[in-house]
């Protein structure tokens, strides 16, 4: 993408701790939430990763003195306790300190991500240059951390696979997100990442089966409501009034 959009490949020397911490966010983010797997349930884990936009709310609001609308407290509010409802958990649930922390640590993480973007030098470069240097510095501690890597080549089902999962989960979603930073910002541009698990599971409900209950509708409806004020609110600050 970057040879067809003749994006650049160079970077100032300023900008390399830049990316080189970007690129460690999302290993964090990364290894974080599967090794929370191990400890709790995905679910759950998952859950507790979308406290992030309470965390980026929080960056912006006392190291970037961002002044917070109420009407974004509200949809913040509104997406958690959407997520929370959706993603209730059963009777027997497994759970563990270590693994609320590294879920915690995941959140912190990807929040961190988010802020460096907007608020740092980076927010000058082009999104697909941050997004291919991101991924590439985080690229030696998955080789490092990750264990021996077993690909199985001779099976072509789990290639697509992958390359399904690296290419919409982890490049694009990456490159739309820096995309959002630099249009919206990093407090509205998380919150509307409350959208993320409202496409699982429509996914799950209309590809997989699975069985739509309650708690599914009263969280979808929680996290449209969250996403629809932050819009509002946005599309009232960018219109002028009669008298101007």
């Amino acid at each position: 993408m970057m040879l067809f959009k003749k994006a650049a490949f160079t970077f100032s020397r300023r900008n390399f701790i830049h990316l080189l911490i970007a690129g460690t966010c999302l290993m964090g983010t990364s290894i974080g939430l599967f090794l929370s797997f191990r400890f709790m349930d995905a679910g759950i884990a998952s859950t507790i990763l979308f406290t992030y936009p309470v965390m980026v709310t929080v960056i912006m609001a006392i190291f970037f003195k961002e002044k917070i609308s109420f009407i974004l407290i509200t949809s913040m509010v509104l997406s958690l306790a959407g997520i929370l409802i959706m993603c209730n958990p059963s009777a027997g649930v497994k759970m563990d300190i270590r693994g609320i922390l590294l879920a915690l640590l995941s959140a912190a993480a990807y929040a961190v991500y988010m802020v460096l973007i907007k608020e740092s030098r980076l927010k000058h470069m082009q999104s697909e240059t941050i997004t291919f240097y991101a991924m590439l510095f985080s690229l030696p501690y998955f080789l490092i951390f990750g264990g021996k890597l077993n690909i199985p080549f001779s099976n072509l089902s789990i290639i697509l696979n992958l390359l399904g999962l690296a290419l919409f989960p982890a490049f694009l979603s990456f490159y739309f997100l820096a995309i959002g930073l630099k249009h919206i910002g990093a407090t509205k541009t998380a919150i509307l990442g409350a959208l993320e698990p409202l496409t699982a599971v429509c996914i799950g409900v209309f590809i997989y089966g699975e069985k739509f209950t309650w708690q599914l509708a009263i969280g979808i409806i929680l996290i449209f409501t969250s996403v629809m004020l932050v819009i509002f609110s946005d599309t009232t600050k960018s219109t002028p009034s009669k008298t101007e």
